[in-house]
């Protein structure tokens, strides 16, 4: 929680105010619960879930929080003509994937995965793309959420494997805090590929 909320803030020191931060109706919860109320405060931030964003005709920053859901995407790129003068920022968890900067590219829009930004060169025609480190949110000593959805249907019927992906670098982050966890045991072939996944991120330098 505190490393996604440090990142916010970080992110949102780069672009003018107004800010508004806004995510898929599936993400309420896990938004709230790693933004603290004073980054909040900090930046003036306003929270607002993406099917409740209006038309807005003057400047600001309007920040999205998304995985790498399609639907989420397109749902992203539906709000973009909804603030067209809004400088636009896609937060990616836990990672930003060629099909998101090929989906963004093909709607006419410039990608942008610069991290450090000068205020005066932003551009609201420009799409500025983070990967973001909220892997998975802690619900208490042994359980924890990933931000995913309808990950068996896209793994099972359009084999679209960035969940496995995604759980193996939630359990990934856990053992750089707390060491290798010893004893893994697998029910089924996607357990048995999260593992495989994260027995690659344990033999990365």
């Amino acid at each position: 929680k505190e490393k996604a909320d440090m990142a916010l803030d970080e992110i949102f020191s780069h672009f003018p105010p107004p800010r508004i931060l806004t995510f898929p109706q599936y993400l309420t919860y896990y938004v709230a619960s790693f933004i603290n109320d004073s980054t909040k405060s900090k930046h003036n931030v306003s929270i607002i879930p993406m099917n409740n964003i209006p038309d807005i005709d003057y400047d600001g920053s309007m920040f999205f929080v998304t995985t790498a859901d399609t639907d989420s995407i397109n749902q992203i790129i539906f709000t973009f003509n909804k603030v067209k003068k809004f400088d636009k920022v896609v937060l990616v968890i836990p990672r930003v994937t060629e099909l998101i900067q090929y989906t963004f590219s093909q709607t006419g829009y410039n990608i942008n995965t610069t991290q450090i930004l000068d205020k005066k060169d932003l551009d609201p025609t420009q799409v500025y793309l983070y990967d973001f480190a909220a892997d998975f949110l802690p619900m208490g000593d042994d359980f924890f959420l990933l931000p995913s959805i309808n990950s068996f249907y896209k793994i099972s019927i359009l084999s679209d494997y960035e969940d496995i992906y995604n759980s193996a670098k939630a359990l990934f982050s856990i053992e750089n805090v707390f060491g290798n966890i010893p004893h893994i045991m697998c029910a089924g072939i996607n357990a048995l590929r999260v593992r495989q996944v994260l027995s690659q991120f344990r033999s990365t330098p």
